[in-house]
């Protein structure tokens, strides 16, 4: 006579093996993260190869020091007598030198690549190989976590007319109007597009986490997202976009005023940069207002579009676009200039110093 077993002490042995072979995946898929991937980046306290001593990214008056020449991130930083970043312009601007001034925040200015690195470094570059009959100096004006309020009020109506510039380029990123009064969502973001922290102590549960977020994001924006936060403020947010096309008039005016063409150069997010890029109606909120305020505008996206935005990176955990992002910056913004402006933006503006320049809010000024 067969006497059959109790189904629960079957079942024990298979749900034992069962549980340890979840544990060593999930242990070999924890090992595997943390192998390959890459290591934060480090701010060195010097380089072993030089006397450069590192400068800290969150300190906004080392890095607008004048002539200053350090590391950043371990990258060759250095600002001229103005005190942003690059060669001394030459004073007076010698006749016959198209000199283009190039505002805007950290992704302009470079955050992560050397100075010849930069867009504008490399533009500059292109730009006098490709016309011979004249020469070209475009100055790289843009400063970490600069505002659109202080980059037209101080960048443009103040430290650009003493350097006459013949051509404005405004590299605009889309979290430039934060600190517009009104500006709502900063406070409550989520995980998401930005990243999180490794979860539990675990790199694989981080990767996960991210993952969920990051999907969820770009398919459903939820409250407290960064995709669903630029939203509210570039959708629906009226105090914030009056806010906007008020600089942008501003900087419309000051190119008004002195005569010059005014371009504002929208900057790509390295994140999804295929169908589900989900800043596309960012873009168009901006390029309209933009053209509405009589500013030429030029797109950088179409350079990015079906590439890897992890390639393109500084870092992981830092979307600042690298060496190779900026050389696309570069070609997308030399293409536009040369494409959609007139042959009048080409002419060398000669400057009358004593004609006074748009007025910028008192709060801004001080």
């Amino acid at each position: 006579m067969t006497v059959a077993r109790p189904q629960g002490k079957r079942l024990a042995p298979k749900l034992a093996l069962l549980c340890l072979s979840i544990l060593l995946g999930l242990a070999c898929g924890e090992l595997t993260i943390r192998l390959t991937s890459p290591p934060p980046p480090k701010i060195p306290a010097r380089d072993p190869g030089s006397k450069l001593f590192a400068i800290n990214p969150r300190e906004m008056a080392a890095l607008r020091k004048p002539n200053t020449r350090g590391l950043l991130y371990g990258k060759l930083y250095s600002t001229n007598s103005y005190g942003f970043r690059g060669k001394e312009p030459l004073a007076p601007k010698p006749e016959g030198t198209f000199r283009i001034a190039v505002v805007g925040d950290s992704l302009t200015m470079g955050s992560g690549v050397a100075d010849d690195d930069t867009y504008s470094s490399v533009l500059e570059e292109q730009l006098n190989s490709t016309h011979a009959d004249r020469r070209f100096e475009v100055l790289n004006m843009g400063l970490n976590g600069l505002p659109i309020n202080t980059i037209v009020a101080r960048r443009v109506l103040r430290q650009a007319p003493p350097l006459a510039p013949d051509m404005i380029v405004y590299g605009y990123t889309l979290n430039d109007i934060e600190e517009l009064p009104g500006y709502r969502g900063k406070e409550d973001r989520a995980p998401g597009l930005r990243g999180s922290a490794p979860l539990l102590g675990s790199e694989l549960l981080g990767s996960i986490h991210r993952g969920f977020y990051y999907w969820r994001e770009l398919l459903l924006p939820y409250p407290g997202s960064y995709v669903h936060e630029l939203d509210e403020n570039y959708l629906r947010n009226d105090a914030v976009l009056e806010g906007l096309k008020s600089y942008l008039e501003m900087l419309s005016g000051f190119g008004r005023s002195r005569g010059l063409c005014t371009v504002v150069f929208i900057h790509t997010r390295m994140h999804s940069l295929g169908r589900l890029h989900p800043f596309h109606r960012h873009y168009e909120t901006v390029a309209r207002a933009a053209t509405e305020s009589g500013l030429y505008v030029v797109e950088s996206f179409p350079y990015f579009e079906g590439l890897d935005a992890e390639v393109l990176k500084v870092a992981p955990n830092d979307a600042h676009p690298n060496e190779r992002g900026h050389e696309l910056l570069a070609e997308a913004l030399f293409d536009g200039l040369n494409d959609f402006l007139p042959a009048s933006c080409w002419e060398p503006k000669w400057y009358d110093f004593s004609r006074p320049v748009p007025t910028a809010p008192t709060a801004v000024q001080n």
